[in-house]
């Protein structure tokens, strides 16, 4: 956990479960707790003086890859290694959620902030869209994408719903017409393993992608039309994931492989840094 007063990481109760991967995290609305995805199930502590207690129910067993709201902050979804559950914040009960009879590895989610009610899911099969908040999720037409690629990541522009852009194994695709059809993003240097895509304001212009092949990140100001890559000396590592800094707007987390965490400056001079 990053302690924003005094800048750095800390561990969250190293006695608490240290033989469990945790695989996703997420903080519940109005200070009602928070959830820890992990490669046996969802844990939940109340408040950081209590201990982490595992869910039971249907997820007990699955590894959980994403954990996500929804736009109305009343659900959350849970991205399995066998499709997404989904639970009300009030009881924390996870049951599987209908997907047109498939039950694929899920491996983030998107909630635009624009449209109420929908939702979509990265898979290892496409992306999954539900149209009334997780009740039921249908496939996606995937025109474009490639072929048996799992689909890592995705994420819906601010300014224009109908923009999407998914990171897959073969590069970074965009579709502007609400994932009928897809294409390689912009110039089609994003040809590499993109882990994850993030917005990074609200006009739909300022793009990151992560680069898992090779390291680095790619960035883009123009709506995904031209990228350019951000080399930082020092580390190979590939990069698994990216993050604002709810505390600082221009700063992001950059989650290494094998290099730990560093932080990106975005506020008019490039800089970067490794987090203690």
């Amino acid at each position: 956990m990053f302690n924003g007063s005094n800048e750095e990481w800390v561990a969250i109760d190293p006695d608490s479960v240290p033989e469990i991967q945790v695989t996703s995290f997420l903080t519940l609305p109005e200070k009602t707790g928070r959830l820890a995805g992990s490669s046996r199930g969802v844990y939940f502590q109340k408040s950081p003086s209590q201990k982490w207690k595992k869910l039971e129910g249907w997820i007990s067993n699955r590894k959980v890859y994403a954990l996500k709201l929804d736009h109305s902050q009343k659900w959350v979804f849970a991205g399995t290694d066998e499709g997404i559950y989904r639970s009300q914040i009030e009881d924390l009960s996870f049951i599987p959620a209908p997907a047109e009879n498939i039950s694929p590895i899920i491996y983030s989610f998107a909630v635009p902030s624009n449209d109420p009610g929908v939702a979509y899911a990265a898979t290892g099969l496409g992306i999954l869209q539900t149209s009334n908040d997780g009740v039921s999720w249908r496939i996606m037409p995937s025109a474009g994408l490639p072929y048996r690629a799992a689909v890592n990541c995705v994420a819906v522009s601010p300014a224009d719903k109908s923009t999407l852009f998914a990171g897959t194994a073969a590069g970074l695709y965009v579709s502007r017409d609400g994932s009928t059809a897809w294409q390689k993003a912009g110039d089609g240097s994003v040809s590499m393993d993109v882990s994850s895509v993030l917005f990074l304001g609200n006009s739909g212009r300022e793009i990151m992608a992560a680069d898992r092949s090779f390291g680095g990140v790619f960035f883009t100001s123009n709506g995904g039309l031209t990228w350019q890559k951000f080399v930082f000396p020092g580390y190979e590592s590939p990069v698994h994931d990216l993050l604002r800094d709810p505390l600082h707007p221009t700063s992001f987390f950059i989650g290494t492989g094998t290099d730990g965490v560093y932080r990106l400056h975005l506020d008019g001079l490039l800089t970067y840094s490794k987090t203690p």
